[in-house]
């Protein structure tokens, strides 16, 4: 037997030819696969749950048409075929909160506005004349009492219900006022402000008679 050690050499390695994969990598192909997986196993647990009763099969969803320019696109190349596709995207659930309970109400005592004040309707007068029959109306308001102060219309302005407030003035105590009598009105009331000695709101009503003169009958209260 000879001494001489036999020397051995490497072969070359041989792989055999890259061949194109038949798995499409299209997103659109790889959720039906998805779905058809997650048919077959709840057709599985199914059947397994119930032993007695045989489940209605479950069809699997129906191919859907290929997407446009499927037959001019390249087959991969061996590198994208040997290259592992991505998992398809799981979208999570948001979680829905459970809506948080209101606040108890909480209550602040406050304290109520007085009663305005009543005025001493005996020392108050009116007078009242038509500068023009049936529109146009003068009307003057005055008091006798130093308790009863009428408030400056230009301060404290007047309000007219039954018309429009066409002219006021504040002349030696007294409320001067014009009113604008609405067309058909029978009753026009002009608030007046004043003090008693709070404060407090005067009303002068004037009903007009719908005959040839329109009368006019004043009186004064408190609101």
């Amino acid at each position: 037997m000879s001494d001489r050690k036999r020397k051995l050499k490497l072969l070359p390695e041989v792989l055999p030819a890259p061949t194109p994969s038949t798995r499409s990598t299209s997103p659109r192909e790889r959720t039906m696969l998805h779905m058809r997986r997650l048919v077959a196993a709840t057709a599985m647990l199914g059947a397994g749950a119930d032993g007695c009763s045989k489940p209605e099969p479950i069809s699997p969803p129906p191919d859907l048409p290929p997407p446009p320019n499927t037959a001019t696109t390249a087959p991969p190349t061996a590198t994208q075929a040997t290259t592992t596709p991505p998992d398809p995207v799981t979208t999570a659930t948001p979680s829905v909160k459970p809506p948080q309970p209101l606040p108890p109400p909480t209550y602040a005592v406050v304290d109520p506005m007085p009663p305005p004040a009543q005025c001493n309707l005996g020392t108050v007068n009116a007078a009242t004349k038509w500068v023009k029959e049936g529109e146009l109306v003068d009307i003057v308001v005055g008091s006798a009492s130093p308790q009863v102060k009428l408030r400056n219309p230009k301060e404290h302005p007047l309000s007219v219900v039954g018309g429009k407030l066409a002219t006021s003035d504040f002349r030696d105590g007294k409320v001067h006022a014009q009113v604008t009598v609405d067309p058909n009105a029978t009753m026009v009331v002009l608030s007046v402000p004043a003090s008693c000695p709070g404060w407090a709101t005067l009303a002068v009503k004037l009903t007009i008679d719908k005959a040839k003169g329109r009368k006019i009958s004043t009186t004064v209260d408190n609101y």
